[in-house]
């Protein structure tokens, strides 16, 4: 009689098991259907851990159909962070602009709001993390821009500086260059300031007036000779000497 009843308690209890698996397995395919994949990935590791749990009772075609769905779970998962991957990546490829700076807010927008109405963003936080990144340089971008004109030169070339390093630290190159642009019209402007009124200059004098080192400049030098409205008339390379238009 003894035996009976633990083998009535035993059956029982592997019944219990099994109802319980059947409905994580109902709930799966439920959360599948309507693309809540971290619902579904969390049940589902349950689920493997319930029949871990109790593998003396067996369960084999249990272990089968939730290792098919957790690989399944696994499959759209990555294929929904692919999905976000591509979209930043794409955005890599804009050169930013003082003209489109506001359409580029607004695509990064657009990508942030698709990811706040996605069931999973859970598992999309870490793409979510670098669009508000891009963010915040796009809020420095309206920023740089407000204050560009009213700002003394060596202040802006110091924030200008601090942008480019920042961005190339961050690996955010769309905006490094961003910044290197808005910094190079800048020092255009200034060594053209310096032409009217000098005749000849040494290359590191001019960058140390310009707040920029020789490289740099001498790379600008040679746009600005080919430009219309540039006071460079000539660089001589070999004596790193500029000379201005009379």
């Amino acid at each position: 009689m003894k035996y009976f009843r633990e083998l009535t308690k035993e059956f029982k209890s592997k019944k219990d098991i099994e109802q319980k698996l059947d409905f994580y397995q109902n709930f799966i395919e439920q959360k599948l259907s309507e693309n809540d994949l971290l619902s579904a990935l969390n049940k589902c590791q349950s689920a493997l851990t319930l029949r871990r749990e109790n593998k003396d009772f067996g369960f084999g075609t249990y272990i089968k159909t939730f290792n098919e769905l957790s690989e399944l779970i696994n499959q759209k998962i990555l294929e929904l962070r692919n999905s976000y991957e591509i979209k930043l990546l794409n955005m890599n490829y804009i050169t930013l602009t003082t003209e489109n700076l506001e359409e580029v807010l607004k695509k990064y927008v657009n990508i942030k709001n698709q990811i706040i109405k996605e069931k999973s963003k859970s598992l999309l936080e870490d793409i979510n993390q670098r669009i508000n990144l891009v963010l915040d340089y796009i809020k420095k971008s309206y920023e740089l821009l407000g204050i560009y004109d009213i700002l003394n030169y060596n202040n802006v070339i110091e924030t200008t500086t601090s942008l480019i390093l920042k961005a190339k630290s961050d690996n955010l190159k769309i905006f490094s260059e961003f910044f290197k642009e808005l910094q190079s019209k800048l020092v255009k402007k200034k060594v053209n300031e310096i032409g009217a009124s000098s005749d000849i200059m040494s290359l590191y004098e001019l960058s140390q007036k310009c707040l920029i080192n020789e490289f740099e400049l001498e790379k600008l030098i040679k746009e600005m000779i080919k430009e219309k409205d540039s006071w460079i008339r000539v660089y001589i390379k070999e004596t790193k000497t500029v000379i201005f238009e009379e």
